[in-house]
């Protein structure tokens, strides 16, 4: 049976020999799928006119509310007196960009492109200015926001969603590869892209995008029941890793096997690195350059040691069944 201060050795082990390049390997993956994982978002014309009206009230202190307060605080913040929950114009250029009348009417939406991903979010708000009336930058958080008409955005979110299955779902399975290689040999970067290169691309995205409709289906029907399924598929993208040409099938159910009570061990592994996520969350999520990998490596030794075990299983049931045929 396996245990966390073990796993977790192990992968300090591989960053000590592999760290540049793990770090180069998660950030790569992080900032592609921030560019796919496009933020369309359509107005919403209750929070965007309250703003509008609350920075009309306050328009005399020269203050602007934060924009990221969640929308039920609204109304009761235009009630009171005090600003002490009121920015300071910093917030001006971001304010103005999205008290647009045609942000009001719903006849635009925002786009919004984050190759930093969770990380450019935290900083969305700090600073940034407004090249044009449809176009929001901001350098620091590597965050820009575009005003398109409603039916454009549609089709954008369409496209992307379509080009993230295409995409990142092979690069997810590089990711594991990469991690999975690096116990045996120098891990390079390149293995992130391993699979567009022998043309398996194709099969891996359309089997992971199948294994999401499943777990979607199971959550939306029986939500505790979508959450054993999800440690139950635990180990899909490692074995696809190792065997592209696996079908979805048998790859699921290997990992079913290979999952068989240790579901909540295996969750208690992932909440085990709470409070280092959290160090990452208080460091606008800097911290994560080094925890990704961390827990990258950690996840890919659990399945070459549960593979180790299964094989050595596998061995001793032939070894048991050779001694009694012969005995017999």
């Amino acid at each position: 049976m396996w245990n966390r201060v073990k796993l977790k050795a192990d992968a300090k082990e591989f960053l000590s020999k592999n760290l540049t390049n793990s770090i180069l390997a998660c950030l790569i993956f992080t900032i592609i799928v921030g560019f796919f994982a496009l933020d369309a978002t359509f107005s919403d014309n209750v929070s965007i006119f309250t703003r509008n009206k609350l920075n009309e009230t306050i328009k005399s202190e020269e203050r602007y509310y934060d924009d990221f307060l969640e929308d039920d605080d609204y109304d009761e913040i235009l009630d009171e007196d005090e600003t002490t929950n009121f920015l300071n114009k910093s917030n001006f250029e971001l304010n103005e960009f999205l008290n647009d009348p045609d942000l009001v009417n719903g006849r635009k939406g925002l786009l919004t492109l984050s190759p930093l991903g969770t990380i450019g979010n935290d900083l969305y708000g700090v600073g940034g200015f407004n090249v044009n009336n449809n176009l929001f930058v901001n350098f620091f958080s590597g965050v820009l926001s575009i005003k398109i008409p409603i039916l454009f955005l549609g089709l954008i979110s369409l496209i992307f969603f379509v080009l993230r299955i295409l995409f990142i779902n092979p690069l997810t399975i590089g990711l594991k590869s990469f991690f999975l290689k690096g116990y045996s040999e120098i891990p390079k970067v390149k293995f992130l892209f391993s699979y567009f290169k022998d043309n398996s691309w194709t099969g891996l995205a359309s089997k992971l995008f199948l294994r999401d409709i499943y777990l979607t289906l199971w959550t939306i029907c029986f939500i505790i029941p979508g959450i054993i399924k999800f440690y139950e598929y635990y180990y899909v993208e490692y074995i696809l890793a190792e065997n592209p040409e696996m079908s979805l099938s048998d790859a699921i159910e290997l990992s079913r096997q290979m999952t068989y009570g240790e579901k909540f061990d295996i969750f208690v592994l992932e909440i085990s690195f709470f409070g280092w996520a959290l160090l990452s969350l208080l460091s606008f999520n800097i911290g994560s350059i080094i925890l990704n990998p961390y827990m990258e490596a950690t996840y890919a030794r659990l399945y070459l040691f549960k593979k180790e075990q299964r094989k050595t299983e596998k061995e001793q049931e032939y070894f048991d069944y050779y001694n009694e045929v012969n005995n017999n």
